[in-house]
């Protein structure tokens, strides 16, 4: 997924299951842009760090920064596999690059086009980042998308703003409603909004982890994964139309974030 930026700081990536469910939960595939030049060689890749959980592969990184990614890794897989019920996740591999020009010039290789991003999965197997700021954190945001995967295959970017809301929930991403014009003035996005193009609305990635938190909140966590099962079936799930789901959870944020 593509992290965009906010009111109160930078968010940062693209996420896919598959380059093919990328592009259609992107808005689908397209050339890069004018001027955007020739794709180059991708960053050249070592293993760093392995574990039975985790390949970490890396260039020029850092070790600090690897070891970050691993650890982090490692301290919230167990986490992460039990908020979403999964057994067990087979090992990831970590694809880590350091270069900015050898980063973009991946991204178009691999997506037909370029982004402003720092990370994406790969399939339920592989993830890729960029060594940026809060890349550790980015890496365990990419995991959450990687175990979802585990308990519906098809989840990816469907719907978008299901998926989105179940990384940035899980992985503790909240940013603050007050800090959001749009949510103190009563002018919520709706779910379709939410569902829009990357190019088109970033907003999923300011509110997602209100949706999902609403969701546990009011009908507990079974329900997240029932949704998740349902690819954000909320009629068969919750009983309430899209609509009714958009107004509850606007009345939960104004009770709990913004009074």
């Amino acid at each position: 997924m593509l992290r965009a930026v906010n009111a109160s700081r930078t968010t940062r990536w693209i996420t896919t299951a598959a380059a093919a469910l990328a592009l259609a939960g992107c808005g689908g595939g397209s050339s890069p842009p004018a001027g955007s030049g020739p794709v180059m060689a991708t960053e050249t890749m070592a293993v760093r760090r392995e574990s039975p959980h985790f390949q970490v592969l890396a260039g020029q990184a850092p070790a600090a920064v690897v070891d970050a990614i691993a650890d982090r890794l490692e301290a919230e897989r167990g986490r992460l596999l039990s908020d979403l019920r999964v057994t067990d996740v087979p090992q990831v591999r970590v694809r880590v690059w350091q270069d900015q020009a050898a980063w973009n010039a991946e991204v178009v290789r691999y997506f037909g086009r370029s982004f402003t991003t720092g990370g994406y999965i790969a399939g339920p197997g592989e993830m890729r980042l960029l060594a940026v700021d809060r890349v550790a954190v980015n890496a365990t945001h990419e995991f959450a998308h990687i175990v979802s995967l585990h308990v519906n295959p098809g989840f990816a970017n469907n719907p978008r703003w299901l998926w989105e809301a179940t990384a940035l929930y899980e992985n503790g991403e909240l940013v603050d409603p007050r800090t959001l014009g749009y949510m103190t003035s009563g002018r919520p996005p709706t779910l379709q909004t939410l569902n829009s193009d990357i190019s088109a609305n970033t907003q999923v990635y300011e509110v997602g982890y209100t949706l999902a938190e609403f969701v546990v909140a009011t009908y507990g966590r079974d329900a997240l994964l029932g949704l998740i099962r349902a690819n954000g079936d909320i009629a068969a799930v919750l009983g309430l139309t899209p609509a009714e789901f958009e107004r509850d959870w606007y009345a939960f944020v104004r009770a709990r974030h913004l009074s």
